[in-house]
């Protein structure tokens, strides 16, 4: 079964695996202290140990490489999902089965849940430790793969189901400053790679001035958005939360961008390889830490904070109704509108002439 190992002397992770009968060593050319070639490196595992038993005729069917990337493939609802399912399962949930060497669903049981909290509860080599509720939705994404067992008649039941994991509070979202959006800005200037600097500048400016969640950041330029005469203002088109529709007026500012996009016939705000084999959170999340982020923005911040952003400076405009901010945004619903809302003391002047 393919698997990565460190080499003596060597900065990359190199990778063993079996083709057509003879045992292949090579290296990945994926640097150990790299946290983003490491999900790489095993996300090349991954592929190849599918394609072991692909072409290996004694794999059993029910063994993980065999159907868990085809079933994935069928069941995510857009792309955006899927690659936020194969990232769960590459860079987390088959590196734990396979140091396990559970090779199967068979294999699986309840106190694995509890192994999995541990293993996965390891200070990366940066020091990055996920929180409960991330590996909580990594072990549904686990859970939903043993319940496809259960229907393909691989297990007769599945231990994963309800595990009674107590979900902490998230953290409150803090809302950024110009100051806080023109340092994210100069740090986005500065990356190096261009697939990736697109990725986050585009995402960044239509969550910055449209208020969106991440994923609904990846659009068809082309289908998605109409820009109005001369360039004036248009409408935009969003999958929002629950696969429902979205329209919305487009900013002035995104304008420029989606000209250029649509001149050049492009059909998405920026190619999924810029994403690489992460997901699009986790790349932000990377980015943070990588640009020592989290030292100059509030506690708490995240890709996240601009969607809050957005709702509490629609909230300050006294001029702007309720349920007119909830329709540019897209929220179905008061209270959770209310939640995102950041007003600080200073926004609360006019009470003091409402009590007079």
């Amino acid at each position: 079964m393919a698997s990565l190992y460190k080499r003596s002397g060597s900065p990359y992770w190199w990778i063993q695996y079996n083709h057509n009968g003879k045992l292949v060593r090579e290296s990945t050319r994926e640097r150990l202290e790299d946290e983003l070639g490491t999900k790489r490196a095993q996300r090349m595992r991954a592929q190849k140990a599918l394609d072991e038993c692909l072409t290996n005729p004694n794999c059993p069917e029910e063994y993980w490489d065999h159907w868990v990337f085809p079933f994935l493939e069928d069941h995510a609802k857009n792309q955006l999902t899927l690659d936020e399912y194969k990232a769960i399962w590459t860079r987390s949930l088959s590196e734990f089965l396979h140091e396990k060497q559970i090779l199967a669903p068979r294999q699986l049981q309840f106190a694995h849940s509890r192994e999995y909290i541990a293993w996965r509860s390891q200070p990366s080599r940066k020091g990055f430790v996920p929180n409960i509720n991330t590996i909580k939705s990594e072990l549904r994404v686990l859970s939903l793969l043993m319940s496809e067992a259960v229907r393909r008649e691989y297990v007769q039941f599945n231990p994963f189901h309800r595990l009674g994991i107590r979900t902490r509070p998230p953290k409150m979202k803090p809302e950024f400053t110009d100051d806080h959006l023109r340092l994210i800005q100069e740090q986005i200037d500065q990356e190096p790679e261009v697939g990736k600097r697109t990725f986050l500048q585009n995402s960044f400016l239509i969550a910055r001035y449209q208020g969106c969640r991440i994923r609904e950041t990846y659009l068809n330029p082309m289908e998605d958005v109409q820009i109005g005469a001369e360039g004036t203002s248009g409408r935009i088109h969003f999958r929002i939360k629950g696969g429902r529709d979205h329209v919305a007026p487009l900013h002035p500012k995104l304008v420029p961008m989606f000209q250029r996009l649509q001149a050049a016939g492009k059909t998405e705000t920026y190619a999924l390889r810029g994403v690489g084999n992460s997901s699009a959170s986790s790349v932000w999340s990377y980015f943070f830490r990588q640009h020592g982020l989290l030292a100059k923005l509030p506690a708490g911040s995240c890709f996240h904070s601009l969607r809050v952003t957005a709702v509490t400076r629609l909230a300050r405009d006294k001029t702007i109704s309720m349920a007119k901010a909830m329709r540019y945004i897209g929220h179905g619903s008061e209270v959770v509108h209310r939640v995102y809302q950041r007003l600080h003391c200073d926004d609360l002047d006019d009470c003091l002439h409402a009590l007079d």
